[in-house]
């Protein structure tokens, strides 16, 4: 019995002591933890206590619910239809919160000026975004003039840099703020991700200002880091918005153009002059596309004079850009000419001058027909978006301006004043393609038919029926393959094929004719084909005009194409509320469909990629798209059963969660770092809907991407 009673001691004392050692030790780490990071810890203090709790303004501007974001329809739709004041109200409400923190950052370090840059992936350069701390607005001062030193200095060696410890070229630090030499510059780099996004500079007089406040400065810089990808995250949704709603605009609005050269020029330099930042626009036609170009340049419509064109051929600008795109048969902006030296912008009119031109080639059946010259006044005003549209656009207008050099203007075609705008009409108003097809049947006497080309499992390309299937159908299994290879119209006559081109005459009753569609400059990406089969006598305007609707049907497949795969960022229809839904918000709307009544809380995941992923950009496009499909492929299997995963365009993977947040966050850290090397951010949002009204919102709030984990909104 002794023995038993005294086990039972030595148990408690042995508990009792274990629990001593370790309430020693934790006082021992509170401790040494609160002598380390007392500094820190007061200067976080005195953040949140500060009226500008920089914290505090970050949560009421950027983190607020999604029915507070879109509180009815009508106002959701009204703030993404003028995406514009949107705009500004983020640039407002960024340069008011940056403000704010350069307010809190004057109190930690008396410093004579600060600045913010913002670093550009696409040109590898640091532009300033520089906020006064008296006025609370733009100006610039002499840290513009060293930002290329030291702040190229600092993102490209990814470390703090300070005046004392700064080992490069001294002359790099002798910059004067009036006649006060500024002693003292601390830049510090600004990263979330491993991804580069600017550098926060200050400058003082005093040479050991920033000595004793090094690390309450980064922690700030981290804040701003934060700000500053939030702001970005905004700017670069709005942006994406606003460019896919105006290019589809312009498609449209080209392919109602007339077929002249003056009404293609004219509508394509005022369409230029609305949507991109320019100054001017030149449309340029060569006399003779076969030829070389050089010498031999003729300008029609738009803001083109021969004022401007002595202007460039003084500059040598116009050839050189001629002779490039000539050879390259792409656009190309100035800005790659100017990095590589190539081109020279002194003139002797207006002295030195830095401007931006962006220069798209006509191309049909590989001849160059012309180029279309869109500048600005200010260098780096075009992105790489400026370029593909352009590029896009004026591929668009190509055949037209063809036809009309190789044609004439057509004014004795009276039919083309009323059947090609009666053909746009029902293509880009209707939604299948039959409209256009018995318009066709009911005016010329053909029946129609369109095949779209797909990519089988197997590589290979074949052809499906897509529109009309009670249209008399057209064997193209004789010549489909050569009119998608040499991308022109082929005709068929008494078992013959030959090209459209070369018919004299009219075409006869019983004869085939196979229109190409593609896309891309140069015609390099086949969508399908348009098959006419001739019931009565055709003449050879007619077949112009059958060309001119071939080229709309073309636009409609570019533009269902990019509805596809850019579905969700679609803005919403003000008169029927409809998006063009992809796979995965189908089956958010069935997923919300099987809600519970009283509403059922699940969570989304969107894995998306960043301005460039790295893939891409080192391996090309196909490579990209491997390893996209690979990540769809593990996302789905590390899910299992209790996600719904689906693609999001080309290269966006949505997730739809059905348990709760604690089951979510392994998973979200093993998908991360599945998408980590790809260059993909993944985003998490939580939502809780009584119906299926209300997917548009959860969709809305996915393609923001702005919303944190429902853990880091608590701990933030």
């Amino acid at each position: 019995m002794w023995t038993y009673y005294t086990a039972v001691v030595l148990v408690g004392i042995g508990f009792l002591t274990i629990g001593l050692l370790w309430t020693l030790a934790a006082l021992g780490a509170g401790l040494g933890l609160f002598f380390g990071y007392r500094n820190r810890d007061a200067v976080i203090a005195k953040l949140r206590q500060s009226p500008e709790d920089i914290g505090k303004f970050l949560r009421q501007t950027f983190r607020r619910a999604p029915a507070a974001r879109a509180r009815t329809v009508e106002q959701a739709d009204r703030r993404w239809l003028f995406p514009e004041t949107r705009m500004q109200d983020i640039r407002k409400e960024g340069f008011e919160a940056l403000s704010e923190s350069f307010l809190l950052l004057k109190r930690l370090a008396p410093y004579h000026s600060a600045a913010l840059f913002e670093y550009d992936t696409d040109t590898r350069l640091a532009y300033p975004r520089i906020y006064s701390t008296s006025s609370d607005t733009f100006r610039r001062d002499a840290l513009v003039s060293v930002s290329d030193g030291v702040v190229g200095y600092c993102l490209s060696s990814g470390k703090t840099v300070h005046y004392a410890d700064f080992k490069g070229d001294a002359r790099l630090l002798g910059y004067y703020t009036g006649s006060e030499e500024i002693r003292s510059v601390l830049v510090v780099p600004l990263d979330r991700a491993q991804r580069r996004l600017g550098a926060l500079a200050l400058d003082a007089k005093s040479p050991d200002a920033f000595a004793a406040r090094m690390e309450e400065i980064t922690h700030l810089a981290n804040v701003l880091a934060e700000l500053l990808v939030r702001v970005q995250r905004e700017e670069t949704l709005l942006m994406r918005l606003e460019e896919d709603r105006t290019l589809k605009a312009m498609t449209e609005r080209m392919a109602k153009a007339g077929v002249s050269i003056e009404d293609v020029a004219d509508s394509l330099c005022k369409l230029a002059k609305e949507v991109f930042p320019a100054d001017r626009v030149t449309f340029v036609v060569f006399d003779d596309p076969a030829s070389t170009p050089l010498g031999s340049v003729a300008a029609a419509g738009g803001s083109v004079t021969d004022s401007s064109i002595v202007r460039f051929r003084s500059l040598k600008m116009l050839d050189r850009y001629v002779e490039l795109v000539s050879r390259t048969q792409k656009a190309i902006r100035l800005d790659d000419l100017w990095e590589n030296g190539l081109m020279s912008l002194a003139t002797g009119q207006t002295g030195l001058t830095t401007r931006s031109i962006l220069a798209a080639p006509f191309v049909f059946e590989s001849h160059v027909v012309g180029v279309v010259l869109v500048e600005a006044d200010r260098r780096r005003a075009f992105t790489t978006f400026h370029e593909t549209a352009i590029g896009e656009l004026v591929q668009h207008a190509a055949t037209a301006v063809a036809r009309a050099i190789e044609y004439g203007r057509m004014e004795k075609t009276c039919a083309i004043a009323d059947v090609v705008p009666a053909a746009a009409d029902c293509i880009f108003s209707e939604p299948t393609l039959a409209p256009v097809l018995d318009l066709l049947k009911s005016r010329f006497g053909v029946a129609g038919k369109v095949y779209e080309v797909v990519a089988a499992k197997t590589g290979e390309v074949r052809l499906r029926p897509w529109e009309d299937p009670e249209s008399e159908p057209v064997d193209t299994s004789l010549f489909q393959k050569n009119a998608i290879e040499t991308r022109s119209a082929l005709l068929r006559t008494d078992g013959k094929v030959s090209p459209a081109k070369e018919a004299s005459g009219e075409i006869p009753a019983g004869s085939d004719l196979v229109f190409p569609l593609s896309a891309g400059q140069n015609a390099q990406w086949p969508l399908g084909l348009l098959c006419v089969s001739v019931k009565s006598p055709l003449r050879p305007e007619s077949v112009l005009i059958l060309d001119r609707i071939r080229s709309l049907i073309q636009i409609r497949l570019v533009l269902e194409r990019r509805e596809r795969q850019f579905g969700f960022l679609k803005v919403r229809d003000p008169l029927t509320g409809v998006y063009h839904t992809a796979s995965f918000e189908k089956k958010l709307e069935d997923r919300i469909r099987r809600a519970k009544p009283t509403g059922e809380r699940f969570h989304f995941l969107l894995v998306q990629p960043g301005r460039m992923p790295a893939v891409k950009r080192t391996h090309g496009f196909a490579e990209f798209a491997r390893r996209y499909a690979s990540l769809c492929s593990e996302i789905e299997r590390l899910c299992g059963p209790h996600a719904t995963v689906g693609r999001v365009g080309p290269d966006h993977v949505g997730v739809i969660w059905e348990e709760g947040a604690e089951a979510l966050r392994p998973v979200r850290q093993q998908i991360e770092k599945l998408s980590e090397p790809l260059g993909f951010e993944v985003q998490t949002g939580v939502s809780e809907f009584p119906s299926a009204d209300g997917v548009w919102a959860l969709i809305e709030t996915a393609a923001q991407a702005s919303l944190p984990a429902p853990a880091e909104a608590s701990t933030a």
